[in-house]
């Protein structure tokens, strides 16, 4: 981990709550603009000294008082739609939501994402927020709803032939899943599908 080679104290985490696709090698912003950074060790004043170091950038950045609050909150979004999108052999995002099956579907991964997300602050001595909860998942969908024919990162990937991030996006939330005893169903059975695509596709790793 980066702990092991740089002071736990300067590790920060970033993310980005927006709709972006590579496009010849250039990234096009097409929706939503939040990033989001937070801290390894939650510190409040690590955090004012990232906000100071962009306020007069022309970058919007909100930081995030929990990190790993934040990076579950980031997945509740990913787990599901990135994972159908794959699953279903590369979709856009309004068939899912369109779709009386599939949006159920994804809605009991985001529940399941959620609660192992709550799961994990509890294992890690953490309260949050509280943003972990059904209204997290209404917004989720809400966003979707509103989005047009998306396209995840990792369905273009998957379209075009490229290596998937099946590792830290779907194994790994999994695998944390499994560990805390947390639901995991429905994200098991699409992470099962996504994997099967890599193999089929010919995308794995070495």
């Amino acid at each position: 981990t980066l702990a092991q080679t740089f002071p736990a104290d300067k590790i920060f985490g970033g993310m980005a709550f927006t709709c972006n696709n590579r496009v010849d090698g250039v990234v096009k912003h097409l929706r939503y603009g939040a990033l989001l950074v937070g801290h390894n060790g939650d510190e409040a004043t690590e955090l004012a000294e990232v906000e100071k170091l962009f306020e007069h950038s022309n970058v919007r950045l909100s930081t995030a008082p929990c990190l790993l609050e934040s990076r579950w909150e980031k997945l509740c979004w990913n787990v599901p739609f990135n994972g159908l999108a794959c699953a279903m052999g590369g979709i856009t995002t309004d068939k899912i939501v369109g779709d009386a099956d599939l949006r159920a579907l994804a809605l009991e991964m985001m529940r399941e994402v959620v609660e192992t997300g709550k799961m994990d602050l509890a294992a890690n001595s953490l309260e949050g927020t509280g943003a972990l909860g059904q209204p997290l998942i209404d917004r989720m969908f809400s966003l979707t709803d509103s989005m047009g024919p998306y396209r995840p990162s990792t369905m273009i990937d998957l379209v075009e032939g490229s290596p998937m991030e099946v590792e830290y996006i779907f194994s790994n939330p999994l695998q944390r899943a499994k560990e805390l005893g947390g639901p995991c169903a429905h994200v098991e059975s699409v992470v099962q599908m996504i994997r099967a695509q890599d193999r089929l596709r010919g995308l794995e790793g070495p």
